[in-house]
């Protein structure tokens, strides 16, 4: 089985084994990704002096690795998809099946990045930009989807589609929506739990909380993982580090600190920071960020979610270090953040000092406990902080329901630990991704990746934006209802257009509202007119 992922980001910045790099015959490379981070540096003068024998014939070569990327970074492909406006949408189709063909027999001889269990490839909406077919997006977006199930299965090689335009993303979430077909390795229940919990997303009942898990596919150790590399860091020899997993975490973390603070130099918060520094977001955190969600809490430290937010054009201001404006979305970091080194919790007597220095942070969790469904994603639930706010809710509950227990939420786990309904009973809803013919025994790389297709479908649940419907470009993601309902506003649209003084007022702001949210793209304009 493979998958194809889809979400809302910068393909530049999602950590995959290769992505698709759009050119033309010519090899040439536009403005757009020319511009792009990833991509500062290269001569591409020298790029298209270089480009293979046969480029830009018919029948000849139609895609080829960037050289001189670094090694660690994700390899982008030139993709030959520019093609006259008018060429069969099949044409493109053919270039991407050899970028995933080629790009998927790469990455397994090198060996999938960050311990993925197959390769990852990466792709946007090829042809719909500068390449031919930026009037038959939904065309494209239809054939695409349909074209990549299959090239995904052939070479079982797991495929995301990263959609930078928020009408693009509309679109496709709603030709995939009503297709469990395209979840094929989720079972019933599986299903049926994503469709709850993305519901509950889409009226914005729904508070994700992310642990250190969710950050494995960009490369992030778990916490004993970060622990040993400090504790290497601080010359500790292997055999001791090997002996310090005999502790518990928060008195391994105070050893390592100790051994750091002897032998001098940054500060603990400070070689924590520079451990966690990634350039790319994982897949798990581009998926989230996709959601309409407004309201996240974390104990990571790293940054990745906050990329993976502002690459989706949604961006997250992290608490405490920032407050998000009226409406905004916002991260909760229980235990620090790596751009502000000096708050970040590790050791014992951090957490000690935890419930007086950050009573307030708690007291938010609470009210999110109260109020809202949460979905733990990589978080064990075994944090002590943790379990400090989750009893004095329990109390609270006790007192005014006599005794009953509340219900906090769902846990997405790659395995559930053996004794995890015995210490939460029903106040947590455990949805583990692992073998469930074999508990207690499951292939955690294999599972971590179920955790990222549950999370998919659960996103495209979510996803109900309809911001596409009255832009032309997307007749081809329409269904015949949603075409005719596109045919009754056609004349309103040009009935306001016709008459400014109709876009006065709070009925012309209200109109004019609804149909920017439908995709017009003078809505705005004819509001800041009046």
């Amino acid at each position: 089985m493979a998958q194809v992922f889809v979400l809302h980001g910068d393909l530049t910045e999602l950590a995959c084994d290769a992505w698709l790099l759009p050119t033309d015959y010519r090899l040439g490379v536009v403005w757009y990704w020319r511009e792009r981070p990833a991509l500062q540096g290269v001569r591409w003068d020298e790029v298209q002096a270089a480009r293979p024998e046969g480029w830009g014939e018919p029948g000849g070569v139609v895609t080829t690795p960037l050289a001189g990327v670094p090694p660690e970074a994700p390899t982008p492909w030139l993709t030959r998809v520019g093609a006259p406006s008018r060429a069969p949408t099949d044409r493109l189709y053919g270039a991407v099946a050899a970028f995933v063909s080629q790009a998927a027999a790469a990455a397994r001889l090198r060996g999938p990045r960050h311990g993925r269990e197959r390769p990852l490839l990466g792709l946007p909406l090829v042809g719909t930009g500068f390449g031919g077919k930026s009037r038959w997006k939904g065309e494209v977006a239809a054939g695409l989807l349909l074209a990549l199930a299959a090239m995904a299965q052939q070479e079982q090689v797991d495929l995301a589609l990263v959609l930078k335009d928020g009408r693009a993303y509309a679109a496709v979430q709603a030709l995939r929506r009503g297709h469990p077909e395209l979840w094929p390795e989720l079972d019933d229940d599986e299903r049926a739990a994503a469709h709850r919990l993305g519901r509950l997303a889409a009226a914005g009942e729904l508070v994700v909380f992310m642990g250190a898990g969710a950050g494995v596919g960009a490369g992030l150790p778990l916490w004993g993982g970060l622990l040993s590399e400090l504790a290497a860091e601080a010359g500790m020899p292997q055999e001791v580090i090997t002996r310090l997993g005999a502790l518990n975490v928060l008195d391994r973390a105070r050893v390592v600190a100790r051994r750091l603070e002897e032998a001098g130099g940054p500060s603990l918060g400070m070689r924590v920071a520079a451990l966690l520094e990634r350039p790319q977001y994982g897949l798990a955190h581009g998926l989230i960020a996709s959601l309409p969600t407004r309201e996240f809490i974390t104990t990571n430290y790293d940054t990745c979610f906050e990329q993976a937010c502002a690459a989706a054009e949604a961006p997250v201001s992290a608490l405490p270090l920032a407050l998000p404006p009226p409406g905004g979305r916002w991260l909760l970091k229980l235990h620090g953040c790596v751009r502000a080194p000096e708050t970040i919790v590790l050791t014992r007597d951090d957490y000690l000092r935890y419930a007086e220095d950050r009573a307030a942070l708690q007291g938010v969790v609470q009210a999110l406990l109260i109020t809202r469904h949460l979905l733990f994603v990589g978080f064990s639930l075994d944090d002590d902080n943790f379990h400090r706010v989750a009893d004095s809710v329990r109390r609270v509950f006790a007192k005014v329901t006599e005794g009953a227990r509340p219900s906090f939420g769902a846990a997405l786990l790659p395995q559930k630990s053996e004794f995890a309904e015995a210490l939460w009973g029903s106040e947590i809803e455990w949805l583990s991704m692992g073998d469930k013919r074999r508990p207690g025994a499951a292939d955690l790389r294999a599972a971590g990746r179920r955790v990222e297709i549950f999370l998919d479908h659960l996103a495209c649940v979510a996803a109900r934006s309809a911001d596409h419907l009255l832009d032309a470009t997307y007749d081809g993601a329409l269904t015949d209802a949603e075409r005719r309902v596109r045919d009754q506003l056609l004349p309103l649209v040009a009935l306001l257009d016709a008459d400014p003084s109709l876009n006065e007022g709070p009925v012309g702001d209200a109109l004019n509202q609804l149909l920017s949210r439908l995709g017009d793209p003078n809505a705005r304009r004819r509001v800041s007119e009046t």
